[in-house]
């Protein structure tokens, strides 16, 4: 699973501001969709967490407050273009509506079942983020769910062509991904 953290700076790293179109279509329990609506509402991380900190005998609850407040008030109104969030199983598709609920931000993304293939838009400009599986699953060297993923792969440069003026940012380790999509990444970041 990918974590928040590593979501929230791939969608740093991208093109993507509040505003504009934005689709992962292999969106698995949200991750990525979520932490770009928290990004574009300017929803402070950790908001409505506590800390070990407030326990401590020199905390200053009252300055705590303050600073929750000014986050608070900072939030940005809910997005108008909502991001999309697409993904085969429609199984995670409920998880990721939860998770989206959790984090305030349900309103702002419209999940659906829906294969890679399929993806889409009539919009000109807008931003593809996702994190594609790619067959690394701990214990699992199956010859058909590597085909599988070869198949997926396969279909990923027609998906891309379809969205030519659009920026695409992938998150993967499938081995030789560039030559399967037939193009060089213009930045690459480990």
């Amino acid at each position: 699973p990918l974590k928040e953290t590593l979501a929230s700076a791939l969608v740093m790293l991208s093109y993507y501001k509040a505003g504009k179109p934005m689709i992962d279509p292999f969106c698995g329990s949200g991750t990525i969709p979520i932490e770009a609506a928290r990004i574009a509402r300017n929803i402070a991380p950790g908001l409505k967490r506590d800390f070990s900190c407030q326990a401590w005998p020199q905390f200053s609850a009252e300055l705590w407050q303050d600073t929750r407040a000014t986050a608070e008030a900072a939030m940005l109104p809910p997005l108008e273009e909502r991001i999309i969030g697409s993904d085969i199983d429609a199984r995670v598709l409920r998880s990721a509506r939860e998770n989206a609920h959790r984090a305030d931000v349900a309103e702002d993304i419209h999940f659906h079942a829906q294969p890679m293939s399929d993806v889409t838009s009539k919009r000109r400009f807008g931003c593809v983020i996702t994190n594609p599986p790619y067959g690394l699953r701990i214990g699992s060297e199956n010859d058909r769910e590597q085909r599988e993923l070869d198949i997926v792969y396969a279909s990923m440069p027609d998906v891309l062509r379809k969205l030519p003026t659009w920026s695409h940012f992938i998150l993967t380790a499938y081995p030789h991904f560039e030559q399967v999509v037939g193009r060089s990444a213009d930045r690459r970041r480990k």
